[in-house]
């Protein structure tokens, strides 16, 4: 699941946010001051922060910084009453991904967030052999899979969607994200295919305790447990 942290100290728009961002299938966590933000950056995984440069006890652009310095891959979207030009760079130049000005649309900055998170998959570097299990081997040149090093047919989807859960490894992936970049159509909750495939790969690839359904939300590839 993808999980946001919006730091302001609007209430009515955090919870605004909160409402809109939960009904695209997110997680939300909300705070309303600098240091309590850093805190749970360091202490939970984030994909991305939307924050105020106005934060009490530790200023937008400090608190950016250490972001980075947390993690480089999370994606920060500034969003603050402030349009001087110099603070918009000083922002963009200390590691914000994006800076949208209040008043704003909230379908504008569900936008901008889409846009930043299809950003954060690209950065995810899909190395030519991928070792799953002692037993299981992908091979992205070639794109196939072998298991105790016999090949095994999988179709182009198929291997796309092993791959893609494999790289994001122990984190719920759901639904609507596989279908945007799995299949590039928007999710339907009638439309089965996911599980179809799923199974499928559970079986060829003996997967059955590693490819996990979270009911309701998606699927979570899961790291088996290494016996010394």
């Amino acid at each position: 699941m993808i999980n946001i942290l919006i730091a302001d100290t609007n209430e009515e728009l955090k919870k605004g946010l909160e409402y809109d961002f939960k009904q695209q299938g997110y997680s939300i966590k909300l705070c309303d001051d600098g240091m309590m933000a850093l805190n749970e950056i360091k202490n939970n995984r984030f994909d991305l922060v939307i924050i105020d440069l106005d934060l009490p006890s530790l200023g937008g652009i400090e608190l950016i910084q250490k972001i980075k310095e947390v993690d480089v891959k999370i994606r920060v979207i500034v969003l603050t009453n402030r349009d001087d030009e110099m603070d918009i760079v000083l922002g963009l130049e200390n590691g914000a991904n994006d800076y949208i000005t209040k008043p704003f649309s909230p379908r504008v900055l569900l936008a901008r967030v889409k846009v930043a998170l299809r950003e954060l998959t690209t950065m995810l570097e899909v190395p030519s052999i991928i070792k799953i299990n002692d037993d299981l081997v992908l091979d992205n040149n070639s794109r196939n899979a072998y298991l105790n090093d016999e090949q095994v047919n999988l179709s182009k989807l198929e291997f796309d969607l092993i791959v893609y859960l494999v790289i994001n490894c122990n984190r719920v992936v759901t639904r609507n994200e596989l279908m945007k970049n799995i299949w590039n159509y928007e999710f339907d909750s009638k439309n089965r295919i996911i599980d179809v495939y799923a199974h499928s790969l559970r079986n060829k690839l003996n997967l059955k305790d590693q490819l996990l359904s979270k009911r309701g939300i998606g699927y979570i590839f899961v790291e088996r447990k290494k016996t010394i």
